[in-house]
């Protein structure tokens, strides 16, 4: 509702500069939003009355009570304000917990996840039987385009690198665990399909950008260590004759 008939734009509109916007009579919403007064509204909302949840100016969302008793107008009036104070408040400090659980799991270049997001994926998978594809993949020259384009170009490498890995193998699979090196762990995939998505990251070698890849698949992630490490490996053996 709140997408198909921009409801955030409408009570921005209505609210204005108010705390709390109240609307006890509908024959303006049947005016202008005939179509959104016919389908949610008719016969069901008679009045309806909306606060906005803030941090300063900053609007996180609404708070909406509908068919209130006119007689205690007043009383919703006021309750409303001190709900969507309060609302307001503790949505804020959620979504900076959220924030900061986010930050704290996630690469700050790429948005993908780190070692420590990383190493919990390893502990749940390894108790589980689940078929697990493991793909390591390094930057071939980073350090050379460092030195002669300036590490913001490098940066720029690593960010576009991580939206392709990113792309191919889900973001939520995918960690950068180092400056260059990157490591997708893919849950319940079977062989051909995993193989499938390993021939995709290998055409994107070009002349400008290489990768060093290396990547194992077992049919049960009970020992993904050992697969990690066999992936590992071949990645390395891989960079060794880029050298």
């Amino acid at each position: 509702m709140f997408e198909e008939f921009e409801m955030a734009r409408i009570f921005n509109g209505v609210l204005g500069d108010k705390t709390v916007f109240f609307r006890d009579d509908m024959t303006a919403v049947m005016d202008t939003q005939p179509e959104l007064y016919s389908k949610y509204l008719a016969g069901q909302v008679s009045r309806y009355m909306v606060a906005a949840l803030k941090d300063k100016e900053e609007i996180l969302g609404y708070l909406i009570a509908d068919n209130y008793s006119l007689e205690k107008q007043i009383e919703t009036v006021r309750a409303m304000e001190t709900i969507a104070m309060f609302v307001g408040t503790q949505l804020k400090n959620q979504l900076l917990k959220d924030e900061l659980v986010f930050l704290g799991s996630h690469d700050a270049l790429t948005g993908l996840g780190n070692r420590h997001a990383l190493n919990k994926a390893i502990i749940s998978l390894s108790s589980q039987t689940s078929p697990v594809g493991i793909c390591y993949t390094d930057i071939n020259g980073l350090k050379l385009i460092n030195d002669e384009k300036g590490h913001e170009a490098g940066d720029q490498i690593i960010i576009d690198i991580g939206m392709m890995f990113g792309s191919i193998f889900k973001k939520k699979y995918c960690y950068r665990i180092g400056g260059d090196e990157f490591v997708a762990i893919v849950p319940d995939i079977e062989k051909e399909k995993f193989e499938e998505l390993i021939a995709k990251i290998l055409l994107k070698n070009s002349k400008e950008v290489s990768l060093s890849v290396g990547y194992a698949w077992s049919k049960s992630s009970k020992g993904i260590n050992d697969l990690i490490k066999k992936a590992d490996e071949a990645m390395y053996r891989e960079k060794a004759s880029f050298l």
